[in-house]
């Protein structure tokens, strides 16, 4: 019966979406409720597994958590599940970091664990780019697969040399936009060329990830005065291998200062739609959550795929550890290299900024007038002694 199940499995992963090992694209929730069209979108926790130099957008400190079951109502016994997990760390001189670690795994027969150093950057802080905000970014990971044995297969010389594997695997990617307005609407290119050495994970013979390319153009259309200030963004996604290619769409929405998403995608692979909501649990912490629906084109006799991912930022945790007093680094508003994240606080901040210029400015008009009115008192005096001075 074990046997029969991972004939299945490896059925699924060689036909379906997933098509060979560590090629699953099961991360971030939001991402894949728009049909994975997220290479040149690549603005959340789930941006180091789809295109590094998004890290540059982030700017808050914070982290995300991932769980997928794919294909629900299939066969209990294979259990399949992917979970994710990122940790982000901004550095507004020099860029952003992230840690993550993704696991695929079917119960008792295999899994795939991938730990990973992500780093993005902002081009433009080192060199004069006129026009253009070049971001790159990359990944360097730790792959590791392992299968789970029985008596039958212990044999099998696939086994030979052991049951689990690693490699060593690196992903580059890079996006650019136009210079814009806070209020522009603007377009942005991305690219990601993944595991570009081709790392081999092969147990008793080579078998090595081909390298993947994944080409991204997504416009943001930006309306201030509509529904609290309206976020909607068109994305298309070619991506490709020798023996592979698709052409990925999809569209999302984000209304009332980016508090509620809404999205949707296609690809030969799958339908989506997907849901988000966030809340600003104080100053210091917003939370939000993403959902995300995909119904396989190529997989009969199941419910779909549910996808479930909850994101911490700490806005005013990144404020002290940067020492951001101003709230802007390089000319831009702390939080985005491009202004895309959470707008209500940066509105509070420069509220406040501008509160504390205008008691600047009153302390200055009172200091210069007293200053002014003891200056008029001694000429006062002064004239009056030479007055004096006449008369005698």
């Amino acid at each position: 019966m074990k046997k029969y199940v991972i004939n299945i499995l490896f059925l699924i992963l060689l036909t379906s979406v997933s098509h060979a090992a560590f090629e699953n694209e099961y991360w971030g929730s939001r991402a894949k409720g728009m049909a994975g069209t997220f290479v040149a979108v690549a603005d959340d926790y789930s941006t180091p597994m789809w295109n590094p130099a998004g890290l540059d957008n982030l700017g808050y400190f914070g982290l995300q958590f991932m769980y997928n079951k794919p294909f629900w109502g299939f066969d209990d016994e294979i259990g399949l599940d992917n979970m994710y997990f990122s940790l982000f760390y901004p550095n507004y001189k020099i860029g952003g970091f992230a840690l993550t670690y993704t696991r695929f795994s079917a119960t008792d027969l295999y899994k795939e664990d991938t730990y990973m150093l992500s780093y993005g950057v902002n081009m433009n802080n080192f060199f004069n780019i006129p026009l253009f905000y070049w971001q790159m970014g990359v990944n360097l990971k730790l792959l590791n697969r392992g299968f789970i044995t029985d008596e039958r297969s212990e044999g099998d010389s696939v086994f030979s040399k052991g049951t689990s594997s690693s490699a060593f695997g690196m992903d580059i990617g890079t996006l650019i936009s136009p210079w814009f307005d806070e209020d522009a609407h603007y377009w942005v290119i991305g690219l990601t060329v993944f595991n570009i050495n081709e790392p081999d994970i092969g147990l008793a013979s080579e078998d090595r990830i081909e390298r993947k390319y994944s080409f991204g153009l997504a416009y943001n259309f930006r309306f201030p005065e509509f529904l609290g200030y309206t976020w909607i963004t068109p994305a298309i996604q070619y991506s490709m291998r020798s023996d592979y290619n698709k052409l990925s769409f999809g569209l999302e929405a984000w209304i009332y200062d980016r508090m509620i998403g809404i999205r949707g995608g296609w690809n030969r692979d799958e339908l989506a739609m997907g849901l988000s909501a966030s809340y600003h649990l104080s100053k210091d912490i917003t939370a939000s959550f993403d959902y995300a629906f995909l119904l396989p084109s190529n997989v009969e006799h199941i419910s779909g795929s549910h996808m479930f991912s909850l994101n911490i930022k700490f806005p005013g945790i990144t404020l002290k550890i940067s020492n951001a007093d101003e709230g802007q680094v390089g000319g831009e508003t702390v939080g985005s290299s491009n202004g895309k994240d959470d707008s209500s606080y940066e509105e509070e901040d420069d509220e406040e900024d501008d509160e504390g210029i205008e008691e600047d400015d009153d302390e200055a008009e009172l200091k210069g007038s007293s200053k002014s009115d003891i200056n008029s008192d001694d000429e006062e005096e002064e004239e009056g002694d030479e007055d004096d001075e006449d008369v005698e």
